[in-house]
C-alpha cells in the first residue's frame, strides 16, 4: 500500500500589543491563511501575542510541538518594544551575530531616501546564527528563517503588511513549495446570500451540508448576508474547483436567485452590473440610510454611467423641498410611512428623469420609536417603469446595523426588479 503524504501544517504568531489591544487589525493572519491554503499547507492554530518576550517564547515552543511551519509576523524593527527576534535567539539558543550585507542593505536604503540611519537601526543587522536572510524589498527589517533541532521552520517576517505579503510571495511560499514537496492546494469559494436566515439556509441544503466532505461546507451569517463557504483540498487548482463546482451547481438550484454574489463581489456590484447591462440610470431618496445606498453605489467604479442623484432628505423641510413631497402626507401619516417613502421615491425620480428610483425612510434608534412605530421599523418604495413596489421592514439591532439592513434590502429589491422577478 502507498504511504499517505503527510500533511503539512502551520501555525501564525502576530506580534504586538496593539493587536490585543484593538488599536491596529490583523489582516497579516487572513492573507497567510489563504496563501498557505493555496499550497496546501493547514493552518490549525493562529495566536497573538504582546510585547513580552517571556509570553512570546512561551507561545513560540508550544507552536513548535505541534506544527511543522510556525510563521511569527512584527516584532523586528529597531525599538525596544521590538522583541522577536530575542526571543527566537533564546527559544533556539542561537546567538545574534553582525551580517555586514545586511548593515550594508539598511545604509543604502536610508542612503537612497536621503535619511540620516539612527544608531538603533543597527540591531536589526543582528542576524541569529544559523539563519537565512529573507530580502526585504519594501523595508528595512529583513526576514529570517531557522529550523530547531527536530527540524521545525520558524520564519520570522516584518509586521508591516506590505512589506509581508511581497516576502511571503517572493521567498516563503516558493521555499515551502520546495522544501515540503507540495503538491496539493486547498481552494475557497464563498457564495453570498440575501433573504433567507442561517437556519433556513441551513434546512435548504443541510444534506448536502452532511454528505459532503470534499469539498466541506461552512455558514457565517451576519446581520446583512449569510455566506456559504466551500473548501476543497486536490492534487491541482483545477481539480479542486471542479469539486467545488459541483456543490456550487446543486446549492445555486435549491437557493436561487437569493444568491447575489460569489467571492469578493457585493450587492452594490450586481446591482451596478445590472442597470449597465440594461442601460437604465437610477436615482436614490434617502433618509434614515443617511446616503448610506448612495456610497454603496458610488464604491463601484463606473458609477457615474447609472447614477444620475442621490439626495439625502433627513428633515421633514428637506423632503418636501427638495422632493415635493406633501405636507399633508407627512401630517396624515408620519415621516416615517409607505406613502412618504412613495412620494420620495417619485420625488427624485422627477427630479433627475431617471428610469428607477428608490425611496427610503424609517427609524434607526436608539430614540424616536413608539409602540405604533418602534425602532427598526423602515419603508423601501422602488419606482420602475413597470409601476411602484413598497416594503416595509422591522429590523433589529443597533442604530448603524439598521441603516446597513435598510440599504443592502433596498439594493437587494432593485436587485430582484432588475433580473425580472
Amino acid at each position: 500500500m502507498p504511504e499517505t503524504p503527510k500533511q503539512i501544517s502551520a501555525e501564525i504568531v502576530t506580534v504586538g500589543t496593539e493587536l490585543l489591544l484593538g488599536h491596529l487589525i490583523d489582516t497579516n493572519s487572513a492573507f497567510l491563511g489563504e496563501k498557505l491554503a493555496e499550497i496546501g499547507i493547514n493552518v490549525f492554530y493562529k495566536t497573538s501575542v504582546g510585547d513580552n518576550e517571556e509570553r512570546l517564547i512561551n507561545v513560540l515552543k508550544l507552536a513548535g510541538t505541534r506544527t511543522d511551519v510556525i510563521i511569527i509576523t512584527g516584532g523586528l524593527g529597531p525599538t525596544v518594544d521590538d522583541i522577536t527576534k530575542n526571543a527566537v535567539v533564546k527559544l533556539l539558543n542561537r546567538k545574534l551575530i553582525l551580517s555586514e550585507k545586511v548593515l550594508e542593505q539598511i545604509r543604502g536604503m536610508f542612503s537612497q531616501i536621503k535619511v540620516k540611519m539612527a544608531q538603533n537601526n543597527l540591531s536589526q543587522a543582528l542576524v541569529p546564527s544559523g539563519a537565512v536572510v529573507i530580502e526585504n524589498g519594501n523595508g528595512t527589517a529583513p526576514g529570517l528563517r531557522l529550523q530547531n533541532e527536530e527540524g521545525k521552520y520558524f520564519i520570522l517576517m516584518p509586521g508591516v503588511p506590505r512589506e509581508m505579503k511581497k516576502m511571503t510571495e517572493e521567498s516563503v511560499l516558493p521555499f515551502l513549495k520546495e522544501t515540503f514537496k507540495l503538491e496539493e492546494t486547498i481552494r475557497s469559494r464563498t457564495l453570498k446570500c440575501f433573504g433567507l436566515g442561517e437556519s433556513t439556509v441551513d434546512e435548504k441544503i443541510n444534506d448536502i451540508f452532511t454528505a459532503s466532505t470534499n469539498p466541506t461546507i461552512a455558514l457565517l451569517a451576519s446581520h446583512t448576508e449569510v455566506k456559504i463557504r466551500l473548501t476543497s483540498k486536490a492534487k491541482s487548482t483545477e481539480a479542486a474547483e471542479e469539486a467545488i463546482s459541483r456543490v456550487e451547481k446543486e446549492i445555486l438550484r435549491r437557493l436561487g436567485d437569493n444568491i447575489f454574489a460569489v467571492d469578493e463581489g457585493s450587492m452594490e456590484s450586481k446591482v451596478a452590473e445590472l442597470l449597465k447591462a440594461g442601460k437604465l440610470t437610477l436615482a436614490v431618496a434617502e433618509s434614515c440610510t443617511g446616503g448610506l445606498i448612495s456610497d454603496k453605489l458610488t464604491n463601484v467604479p463606473g458609477a457615474s454611467e447609472f447614477l444620475k442623484l442621490g439626495v439625502v432628505s433627513y428633515s421633514n423641510q428637506a423632503k418636501e423641498r427638495l422632493l415635493n413631497v406633501p405636507p399633508t402626507a407627512i401630517n396624515m401619516f408620519g415621516a416615517v410611512s409607505k406613502q412618504v417613502a412613495v412620494e420620495m421615491a417619485l420625488g427624485v425620480k422627477k427630479l433627475s428623469n431617471a428610469d428607477i428610483s428608490l425611496g427610503v425612510t424609517g427609524i434607526a434608534g436608539p430614540g424616536g420609536g413608539s409602540e405604533e412605530k418602534p425602532v427598526g421599523l423602515v419603508y423601501i418604495a422602488l419606482s420602475t417603469p413597470s409601476g411602484m413596489q413598497v416594503k416595509e421592514c422591522r429590523f433589529r439591532g443597533e442604530r448603524i446595523k439598521i441603516k446597513e439592513q435598510s440599504a443592502q434590502t433596498a439594493l437587494d429589491m432593485l436587485r430582484r426588479h432588475l433580473l425580472g422577478n
